[in-house]
């Protein structure tokens, strides 16, 4: 069991290391807001953190998705943040082809109105 804690911290410090390296050699300044976890087997890199996730507090408003629909229900929380309506949404999935919004997992919109919709 201790060796076990003892890989895991390892593997934290190593995740950090890589993620601080992303981060200076990639141009981008301010914080990482968005960070997918790193996982290791041995020496490879299963997951690693691809440039288009890190976003700064300059040039990531308006480009970080917003999640709009969380397991068929709407949330309220990122239509505001979009300053969009209920109404608005539910003509918008008509327009995909969606009748009902409890026919959606997962809804998230970026800049421009770009929709990802992951479908029950």
């Amino acid at each position: 069991m201790v060796s076990r804690l003892l890989s895991l911290s390892v593997q934290a410090t190593q995740i950090v290391v890589v993620i601080i390296k992303v981060i200076k050699g990639s141009l981008l300044y301010g914080t990482l807001l968005v960070m997918r976890t790193i996982r290791k087997i041995g020496n490879r890199l299963i997951h690693p953190v691809h440039r288009s996730e890190l976003l700064t507090d300059n040039k990531g408003k308006g480009q970080r998705a917003i999640p709009v629909i969380v397991d068929g229900k709407v949330y309220r929380t990122g239509l505001a943040e979009l300053e969009r309506t209920e109404l608005w949404l539910r003509q918008r999935i008509k327009a995909f082809g969606f009748n009902d919004i409890k026919q959606i997992s997962y809804c998230s919109i970026r800049a421009k109105d770009r929709f990802f919709i992951d479908p029950y």
